[in-house]
């Protein structure tokens, strides 16, 4: 079983109170954060008992045997971005009280974002898959990665997104990664770089 996350018109237009449906997804985006999850971006296509033959196979193999068959969580209990279906709504003044040190607490708040830094908002960082230090120009064609020790004939763009959100009781600074700040700002880390580029 994999958690997956979706968002906007996907989500406000699903019907939860459909039994089991078959749900496909084109381009979501595989992450290992808390086990394996999906998430469904902007550039992601979502369909919900599609008219498929694949989709019907899979409808009736549940119905038939597939819902008594023992299944491996492969996400974590947590859910995708940590929190679960029943973490807590806490607000920023509660947050602070719990006085929360040495280990992580999930929580859901209702925030309003304020501002948004744009200084230092996206980097370059080493290609490798499973490495998101920042690279630095060697020459016209190669960026060295100093915890890879290689040199590299590109970069990937990455996003740190510092904000400051405000509910109803103050205001807090957070910093959103790669997939949250995309999703944020409608826009792909690479869409935003090749639009630095070209000083647009």
């Amino acid at each position: 079983v994999v958690s997956t996350q979706s968002t906007g018109k996907d989500a406000e237009q699903f019907d939860s109170a459909l039994s089991n449906p078959v749900v496909a997804v084109k381009a979501a985006k595989v992450s290992d954060f808390g086990g394996r999850s999906l998430s469904v971006s902007f550039n992601s296509t979502m369909q919900v008992n599609p008219n498929h033959d694949a989709s019907h196979e899979l409808k009736g193999w549940y119905e038939t045997s597939g819902k008594n068959e023992t299944v491996r969580q492969m996400s974590s209990s947590q859910g995708v971005g940590g929190g679960s279906r029943d973490t807590p709504h806490k607000s920023f003044s509660e947050i602070k009280e719990s006085n929360v040190q040495d280990k992580p607490e999930y929580f859901s708040n209702n925030a309003a974002i304020v501002f948004v830094k744009k200084d230092n908002c996206m980097y370059t960082a080493c290609p490798s898959s499973d490495c998101n230090k920042k690279v630095m120009q060697e020459s016209a064609s190669e960026y060295r990665c100093e915890k890879c020790d290689k040199l590299y004939p590109n970069f990937q763009y990455r996003l740190m997104l510092t904000l400051k959100l405000s509910d109803y009781t103050g205001n807090e600074w957070i910093t959103c990664f790669q997939e949250t700040a995309e999703k944020l700002l409608g826009i792909t880390a690479d869409e935003l770089g090749k639009l630095k580029e070209s000083n647009e």
